[in-house]
């Protein structure tokens, strides 16, 4: 496991106020653990002690960072989106409780524990409906949207964290500096990774916007409905979804019967031009519309 140094990211984080937690966090297992497969950091289970005399430890999710060519400017901006997520109120966000440079050598984003780990790890039990978890997500990414406001950048299933009482939280912000940094070098290769979740006016500006949300917000339901990343089988390139590419509908079967016409249609209307998508008061007020 390659790092990068910490002295890159020091005087960014004096900058931005963090909560800086060395000396408070230690590593339960120094194996890392699979919630996500994510592509720029290695996640561990971890332990925070509380400033509280007498107060037991919070059990935590350790994200470090991999190394990587990442620029000056691409530290900075990851660590102010970074610094926004720890602002943050809100039930369907998942708290950010500080950062540590004292593991391993590298960055370490420090938050909540939550055994159920990602939705796309959740999903995979056919006994869970979706459903409810994009609800969550709307929820989440209407408050990001109106009372920041701010965007997500790399909404998909494995950075939605699940609670421990079954709810969606938001999580990962800042990470899409980091995932395109490295995708921005191989962009006319076939991939399966974020790129997937991408509108296509983001693939080719790099500028993640309301818009840009809204369209990644209809291939994660699509991504939880089929418990498969957005366009399976197909193999695609960027090239492919700027130039009009969608996914089609999956079978009843594939998704349980759970993908329901109200559900394709948001999937749908989250794919067409920038312009004219809906914004996520729009959906949640159309899912109110509709649920039973």
């Amino acid at each position: 496991m390659s790092h990068s140094s910490p002295e890159r990211y020091k005087e960014h984080i004096l900058r931005h106020e963090f909560q800086i937690l060395d000396h408070r966090v230690t590593l339960m297992d120094r194996r890392a653990v699979s919630i996500g497969k994510l592509n720029c950091s290695d996640v561990y289970m971890g332990s925070l002690q509380s400033l509280q005399a007498g107060s037991p430890p919070e059990r935590v999710a350790v994200k470090m960072i991999r190394g990587q060519s990442l620029t000056d400017s691409e530290i900075k901006k990851f660590l102010k989106e970074l610094h926004t997520w720890s602002k943050l109120r809100n039930e369907h966000i998942l708290p950010l409780r500080g950062v540590t440079v004292e593991l391993y050598g590298t960055l370490s984003i420090i938050s909540p524990w939550m055994a159920n780990g990602s939705a796309r790890k959740y999903v995979i039990n056919g006994s869970v409906d979706p459903g409810p978890l994009l609800d969550d997500v709307a929820r989440g990414l209407h408050y990001l949207h109106t009372e920041i406001p701010v965007f997500h950048g790399d909404l998909k299933g494995e950075n939605i964290i699940i609670s421990h009482d079954g709810r969606a939280l938001l999580a990962d912000f800042g990470y899409s500096v980091l995932v395109w940094s490295s995708f921005s070098l191989s962009i006319s290769e076939p991939t399966g990774g974020t790129p997937l979740w991408t509108a296509p006016e983001k693939i080719t500006d790099y500028t993640d916007s309301t818009a840009s949300d809204v369209y990644s917000f209809g291939m994660l339901a699509l991504e939880l409905f089929t418990r498969q990343d957005p366009f399976y089988p197909e193999l695609l390139g960027p090239e492919d979804i700027v130039n009009g590419k969608r996914p089609r509908r999956p079978t009843p079967k594939v998704t349980l019967e759970r993908l329901t016409d109200d559900w394709w249609k948001i999937c749908e209307l989250c794919w067409v031009d920038a312009d004219k998508r809906p914004t996520m008061r729009h959906i949640m007020e159309f899912r109110a519309g509709h649920v039973s």
